[in-house]
């Protein structure tokens, strides 16, 4: 790590963890906004083939951050002319109209929603060798690759691109459990290995299923239900 990136990363404990998490990625990227030998800004996430992820921003000027960001897209496409990009880092109104001059146009997802309050669980035993326990931090790894190999190929992996690598399905699975908001989950079980998972959050009155995965050698069942 050169001064110029110490001096960038110093004070913050959080530019620092994603910097040390970035760093363990191989098909990392990284662009740096500089003045005057220093850096002042940091857009950085992976590539997916010809496609990449925006995982971070991190600018140290509250003024004038929209020129900065727009400054490093413009080397983002002209370096890597990607054939797509995701961006995920939360962006202000003023940011977000500058990804909105760049074409970036938001992905709407379906939304299904249950009502709780006449909601009746089917009470249905699991098939024989099956069990559920709750979700325990030590089953991060076990979620990552259950991630992995249930999103593998399919559309929500064409849509999401980082659930098309390990790396991005772990990304993914560590912003879920470090929500303000999450609640927990389950781990579905066969013969005591890994089969399936779900993780929940609350947002306001609202219960979201973050995550529900089944193992596709575990799929028909009836488990995932």
């Amino acid at each position: 790590m050169n001064s110029a990136v110490a001096d960038f990363l110093r004070g913050s404990a959080r530019r620092t963890r994603r910097w040390e998490y970035l760093g363990k990625q191989p098909n990392r990227w990284v662009l740096f906004g500089r003045e005057d030998g220093r850096i002042l800004s940091m857009l950085a996430g992976i590539r997916v083939r010809r496609s990449l992820e925006v995982w971070y921003w991190e600018c140290n000027r509250a003024r004038g951050a929209s020129s900065l960001l727009n400054g490093r897209l413009k080397e983002l496409f002209r370096r890597y002319r990607p054939c797509s990009v995701l961006w995920y880092p939360q962006a202000t109104p003023s940011l977000a109209r500058v990804l909105a001059q760049h074409e970036f146009r938001p992905l709407r997802e379906l939304e299904m929603v249950l009502p709780l309050a006449r909601y009746r669980p089917r009470e249905r035993p699991l098939p024989a060798g099956y069990r559920i326990r709750p979700w325990r931090k030590s089953d991060f790894e076990a979620t990552v690759r259950l991630d992995y190999a249930g999103n593998r190929g399919t559309i929500n992996a064409a849509v999401t691109i980082r659930l098309q690598s390990r790396a991005g399905c772990r990304e993914c699975t560590r912003m879920n459990v470090e929500e303000r908001d999450f609640l927990g989950g389950d781990l579905l079980l066969f013969r005591g290995r890994p089969a399936g998972y779900h993780l929940a959050a609350r947002e306001g009155k609202t219960l979201l299923l973050s995550s529900l995965v089944v193992s596709p050698r575990h799929r028909g069942r009836g488990v995932g239900s």
